[in-house]
Order: structure tokens, then sequence, then C-alpha cells
């Protein structure tokens, strides 16, 4: 699950929304899960893997901060919280599921659907602001999943509004804009930030490439 298109995620949000339930063989794991971590899934699917054909076991957690709770760093799973879980799985739900071989993924819902609410602010909506913004330094603002950078033309100019806070002033009027988009009121003011960037940057260091400048 990487992008709001996944099926994983389409299955969850609709759980998320109210209008779904986490499957039924997945009942007992999830309360496990609470007893044991205090932490309830928000969602639990299962696959074969077509190419290696093995089976996993997707473990979908509402909030960023609980799936950071099961890894050791950004990449790997802890792994005592992985033997665990994996054990349990095959205990309980060997006769029912082929687990053998078992891996388990653990994802947050929260990351990707503050990347759906980025993206679905219609492109005109954009412009609206840079209008209204009035800044005729004001280049473009690119949005990359949850990232938002608004480029200035020069890196001059960068430095100029800096001193003037602009960054904070940015970042509150695209916050609000945001929020309309925001449905289960994940992103926070506090949290939320923007990067700012030059159109000289891009052009002399990206050859004025959006494929390399995302790389």
């Amino acid at each position: 699950m990487i992008v709001s298109s996944d099926k994983e995620y389409i299955e969850s949000k609709l759980i998320r929304q109210g209008k779904s339930s986490i499957k039924k063989e997945f009942i007992q794991f999830a309360n496990w899960m609470v007893l044991t971590y205090s932490i309830s899934p928000l969602n639990v699917t299962y696959e074969i893997i077509e190419v290696t054909k093995r089976p996993r076991v997707m473990i979908i957690l509402e909030r960023e901060k609980e799936k950071n709770a099961f890894y050791r760093d950004m990449y790997f799973l802890d792994s005592e919280k992985e033997k665990t879980i994996v054990n349990w799985l095959k205990t309980n739900l060997g006769s029912k599921l082929d687990l053998d071989n078992l891996f388990i993924v653990i994802k947050d819902f929260e990351s990707i659907a503050k990347d759906e609410a980025n993206n679905l602010i219609p492109e005109y909506r954009i412009e609206e602001l840079i209008k209204n913004l009035d800044i005729n330094d004001l280049w473009k603002i690119f949005r990359l999943w949850y990232d938002t950078t608004f480029f200035f033309y020069t890196d001059k100019q960068i430095e100029e509004y800096s001193k003037k806070g602009i960054e904070k002033y940015l970042a509150d009027c695209y916050f609000d804009l945001l929020k309309e988009y925001d449905e289960f009121d994940y992103i926070k003011r506090e949290d939320f930030k923007i990067k700012l960037d030059s159109k000289e940057n891009f052009d002399n260091n990206y050859q004025s490439n959006w494929f390399y400048y995302t790389r």
C-alpha cells in the first residue's frame, strides 16, 4: 500500500468511513493486537504474492505514530514484535489460511490520506491561490504527495522574502486550502510545513526537468 489508488487503501478508507469493516477472519487477531500492544488495526489483508508465492499479511494501522511503534528504524520492523505477530498468526490462523513462509507488512492509513488530500486539490484552486497571493516573484506551486513547494524565480528572491517571514505566511495560506480536502482531520497546522525553492535552481541544477527534480 503506497498510493491512494491501491486496493488496500481504498478498502481501508471504506472502513475508516464506517461503510465497511475488517474481515471476520481477522477480528480475533485485531482483538489480540489491542490486548498485546494497545493498538487496534484499521484493516488487515491477506494475499499470496504472485511472484514469490509467499503469503503476506498486511496490517494497516490508522496513525503513523502507531506504525512507527513497530519499526526499529525507518525501514525495518522490530524483529521481536515481528516474530511475535507471525507466530500468533501461524498458531491461530494457520488452519484457515496458507501461512507457510509468511511475511508481514505494517502500514499506516494516515500518511496516504494526507497525500490524497493534497492531490485532491484541483489545479484551478492552486491557480486561484497564486492569483490571490499576488506575489509577482512567485513562479509556481509544485505538489508531490504531501510535500508542497513554492517556487520563486531566483535564489535571491527566496533570501529576501524569507527575511520577511514569507514561509509561515505561505504555509498559513496553503493550509487553509488543504484543510478543505482533509476528510479525516489528520493535518494540523503545527505539523504542516511547505518548502521554498527557485526556478533558477530548477533550471540550473535539474535541467528544467521534473523527472530529475523529483528523484
